[in-house]
């Protein structure tokens, strides 16, 4: 596709960048402003970037998670005959982890403390499994933090 684009290559590469972000958000702004952002888009946001665990067992969470993959570009890998959980996560594509660094960096100057208000909300809503916890912060200081995120 890039290829093809020709002289057009730059534009083609920001529109497929801003489709996946768009894709990412579950909305066509993606110059919205921070506190205007769902907390479904926020979320998928950040698991993408950190690969977030959640606590599979909550109810609450099962429908989050439900949620992110019908609308938020996550990908449901396997779902049991019960139905009671699914394995899902985002993919490894780069244009994804890309997009959401994009995301994330144009929050991070409307709100420097965003990322972390984000990371916080999910932890203290009970949305994250607790047994891995220490995992995230590992992962956030190995080089996934917003600064990492450059454009």
């Amino acid at each position: 596709m890039i290829k093809a684009a020709g002289l057009k290559k730059e534009t083609v590469c920001l529109q497929v960048m801003e489709l996946a972000q768009a894709k990412l958000l579950s909305m066509h702004d993606i110059k919205i402003q921070f506190p205007a952002v769902s907390p479904k888009a926020k979320l998928a946001v950040v698991d993408c970037i950190l690969m977030l665990d959640f606590e599979v067992r909550r109810e609450n969470v099962q429908l989050m998670e439900a949620s992110l993959v019908a609308s938020h570009m996550r990908t449901a890998f396997s779902v049991p005959k019960d139905l009671v959980y699914r394995r899902s996560g985002y993919p490894s594509e780069p244009i994804i982890a890309e997009a959401a660094c994009r995301q994330l960096a144009s929050w991070t100057e409307q709100k420097p403390n965003a990322f972390l208000e984000i990371v916080n909300e999910n932890i203290t809503s009970g949305l994250l499994n607790y047994g891995e916890l220490g995992e995230l912060t590992g992962r956030a200081l190995m080089g996934c933090l917003p600064a990492r995120c450059t454009t």
